[in-house]
């Protein structure tokens, strides 16, 4: 065979190559809901910076930068939705720090369906609850965008002075992954919170508080103006920066984004959040994760008031279950069974009472009104079980 031949046919192979990597990205990307989306370690997106630039003029109505907790609701926040109080939680009232007289106080702390995302403030599973029994005074702390370890330092600092008589714990299925991140869009590309948090991570058994890396705006500005240096020490604990594949010199080869796609998609079933369709309980994520859930339960238990733990089931969640009986969560159920804590888990209730009721109607993406209404049936279910109501409001 003549060289002209050989070069020939090496084109052909890598044309043929090149031209089956991207039709397997694009299969990757339209049917198995992977798509390639590297970790830039040089650049910020216009998007996330005109969400920066917003938040460094001052121009932000709800939400705002917290040197503890990455971000906070504002002191009487508002959005077309949204409503805070003087005291920075969700309400049109505020709170004394004791409880009336006779009244069951709740606190809710957790994510954004504790927060009651994409709802108005007389449609969250709080306000449902209150109008339940007058005798109920339900906080909500929740936050949209937080993960169980803001969801617990959020309690620490500014939970604990209330005294509630319970502290419920709200998680979504999907916050194991928010365990271990620290800048959210290494976790969450396209985020509307392109800001860093604080980690818990484990030395010999401990949670370590690593804090918030980004403690006051002016590391922002830094951030913006010298991105390809910032970056990179975001990621030094981030879990998704360390094992997550990044934006190359050669991406525009199909072969070597497909490469990279399947070599962490590959790693990830072995040592990720998830394993064959179920929390890892070897992975990181589940470890730092239950241990968190540990710290926080002891914590509020010390405190005096009541831990239960809520479990919000996303819409997957829901729909998987309808189809085999499995929660990819359910190892963590298993650790709160070992741990003899108390939990709600929202699946049973809306299996119960819901079933026949479509998915989308119940958590489209969030909880809709009609989903936190259920919440709110599910928590009152439990309280009137155990007696919880009457041992503190009875005259």
């Amino acid at each position: 065979m003549s060289r002209r031949a050989w070069i020939a046919l090496v084109v052909i192979i890598l044309v043929a190559v090149e031209a089956g990597s991207a039709t397997s990205l694009f299969v990757a990307r339209r049917f198995l809901k992977r798509p390639y989306a590297p970790i830039s370690t040089t650049s910020i997106s216009r998007r996330y910076r005109e969400v920066l630039e917003t938040l460094l003029a001052g121009r932000t109505t709800y939400l705002t930068h917290s040197p503890t907790l990455g971000w906070t609701i504002k002191p009487n926040g508002h959005s077309s939705l949204y409503r805070a109080n003087a005291q920075g939680i969700r309400g049109d009232g505020d709170y004394r720090l004791a409880s009336p007289e006779g009244v069951l106080r709740l606190a809710a702390f957790g994510d954004s369906f504790t927060h009651g995302d994409e709802v108005k403030n007389q449609d969250t599973w709080q306000e449902a609850l209150m109008r339940v029994h007058q005798r109920l005074e339900v906080m909500n702390f929740g936050v949209g965008g937080y993960g169980l370890d803001q969801a617990f330092l959020r309690y620490q600092e500014e939970g604990v002075k209330y005294r509630p008589h319970i502290v419920l714990i709200g998680f979504m299925s999907g916050n194991i992954f928010r365990s271990v991140n620290v800048f959210r869009p290494f976790y969450a590309q396209g985020t509307d919170l392109p800001l860093a948090k604080p980690r818990f991570v484990l030395q010999d058994g401990k949670l370590i508080l690593i804090e918030n890396p980004m403690k006051d705006l002016e590391r922002y500005r830094d951030l913006l103006a010298q991105s390809k240096q910032i970056l990179p020490r975001l990621g030094t604990h981030d879990y998704y920066f360390q094992r997550k594949y990044k934006r190359g010199g050669l991406d525009f080869l199909s072969s070597v984004r497909l490469f990279k796609l399947v070599r962490y998609e590959l790693l990830d079933q072995i040592h990720g959040a998830t394993r064959r369709g179920f929390y890892n309980p070897n992975s990181e994520p589940f470890k730092v994760t239950a241990a968190i859930f540990d710290q926080f339960v002891d914590s509020v238990a010390r405190e005096g008031s009541l831990p239960v733990i809520l479990f919000f089931p996303h819409g997957w969640d829901i729909v998987r279950y309808r189809r085999d009986g499995r929660r990819r969560y359910a190892p963590m159920l298993e650790h709160f069974r070992a741990k003899g804590y108390r939990y709600i888990d929202l699946l049973d209730w809306l299996d119960a009472h819901a079933r026949d009721v479509p998915v989308d109607r119940i958590s489209p993406d969030h909880y809709s009104p009609l989903g936190n209404r259920l919440v709110a049936d599910a928590v009152w279910d439990y309280l009137q079980k155990d007696g919880l109501v009457d041992r503190v409001t009875k005259p």
